[in-house]
């Protein structure tokens, strides 16, 4: 079952033309990207949970196999939050990916307990293809958050888990076993929530989308 969280979610995307897709989130080299890792001293606090977390929208039912036949979505951005359930150490990390702006990726914020070590993982599309000929097919990002003695950083890569056709929904629910749902949150834009808990650790990945077709 999904938490609390994903109860109450919702927000705006910006416009994505065909022309301003990366090539990354339609085609993706596989070599990955390391960022440069953000101090745990120099990264600000995280002084609340991030909007994706708070605000309501409009879930799609069905999931995967509700969007609209016939369509592509392209990934914008993703945000990805991290926070422990349990223990009275605070763990807060907050990321972002951007598939538009120079791929921008960087920590927002993140508080960690001293010589705290951890890497924490989600795997969504940045291309998902809802043509029943599947013509272009899905891919699939790893995304992560790594805290350790260099400090925060983001690694965000192409995930070799699965092929480039086949249902996601029975790929996130009984292959991943991750809870899931799906939003349409504007003319063309949708948002895919994923979530992950265990060992104490609640890992939310935000990613928004744009059809191109």
């Amino acid at each position: 079952m999904l938490s609390y969280s994903l109860s109450h979610l919702g927000m705006a995307l910006t416009v994505l033309t065909l022309s301003a897709m990366p090539a990354t989130a339609a085609k993706d080299n596989g070599k990955g990207r390391l960022l440069n890792p953000v101090k745990a001293s120099g990264a600000p606090s995280c002084t609340a949970r991030p909007d994706f977390l708070k605000e309501t929208r409009t879930e799609i039912s069905g999931g995967f196999a509700g969007l609209p036949k016939g369509q592509v979505l392209v990934a914008r951005d993703a945000e990805m939050w991290v926070e422990n359930t349990e223990g009275d150490r605070p763990v807060r990390l907050h990321s972002y990916q951007s598939f538009v702006r120079s791929r921008q990726s960087k920590i927002l914020c993140g508080d960690v307990p001293e010589k705290f070590a951890d890497r924490f993982s989600l795997i969504a599309p940045t291309l998902i293809d809802a043509d029943s000929k599947q013509k272009i097919g899905h891919s699939l990002w790893q995304f992560q958050v790594i805290a350790d003695r260099e400090g925060l950083s983001a690694w965000n890569k192409k995930s070799p888990v699965m092929s480039k056709t086949g249902a996601l929904d029975a790929f996130f629910l009984k292959d991943m076993k991750l809870a899931y749902r799906l939003y349409h949150i504007g003319d063309n834009e949708f948002e895919l929530l994923v979530q992950k808990e265990a060992d104490g650790m609640l890992q939310t990945l935000s990613v928004r989308y744009e059809t191109v077709r």
